[in-house]
């Protein structure tokens, strides 16, 4: 029996997760993995039963959990303005870019395919506490509650982009601070029509 060390463990999971990033879990294979890290399949096998295991190595129930109290912190903290909770958001997003992306859009086949929808129906619900809040009033149109659930998928989607192709984590923020602070300033403009 081989003796299974941490270093390769680490180094598949390591690869893994950017070809889970590029291709999702349904695209990528095993055989995807072992050219990415020179590791033959069968050694792969050895330390992984099965592509879902792997997968769970890569995206862990523990990560998507930090993942979601992460974002949910950053929209529920108080005594802050909404620039300097996305600013605490880009960073959030950064640290977890490749499991973001993966969760947000390439998880398809997996336990996970269904939480980029409850994240924008939480964003909606978060919008919805804010029109109550500093404008005393309530989204009772499906057409304007449609709308705002457009707004925020189309958010999401815009940061899966920046994630996907920016080049460096500085790139990255600079466009996520740009896209949020924009978002930030059309959902405001938003609110007065509703």
């Amino acid at each position: 029996m081989q003796i299974l060390k941490k270093e390769i463990r680490e180094k598949i999971i390591k690869n893994s997760l950017k070809i889970f990033a590029e291709k999702g879990y349904i695209k990528t294979t095993v055989s995807d993995v072992s050219k990415a890290t020179g590791i033959s399949v069968g050694n792969i096998y050895n330390y992984f039963p099965a592509k879902k295991d792997l997968f769970s190595a890569v995206i862990p129930i523990s990560a998507v959990e930090k993942i979601k109290q992460t974002l949910q912190q950053k929209f529920i903290q108080t005594g802050q303005n909404e620039i300097e909770l996305f600013e605490k958001l880009v960073k959030a997003i950064i640290e977890f870019r490749y499991e973001f992306i993966i969760i947000m859009s390439m998880a398809e086949g997996t336990e996970y395919e269904y939480i980029r929808k409850d994240f924008i129906q939480y964003l909606v619900q978060l919008y919805q506490i804010y029109i109550k809040t500093n404008h005393k009033q309530e989204i009772r149109n499906k057409k304007s509650l449609g709308l705002v659930e457009t707004i925020y998928s189309n958010l999401v989607d815009s940061i899966i982009y920046i994630c996907r192709t920016g080049r460096t984590s500085a790139e990255v923020s600079q466009l996520l601070s740009s896209l949020l602070t924009y978002h930030v300033t059309g959902i405001h403009e938003l609110a007065k029509t509703l």
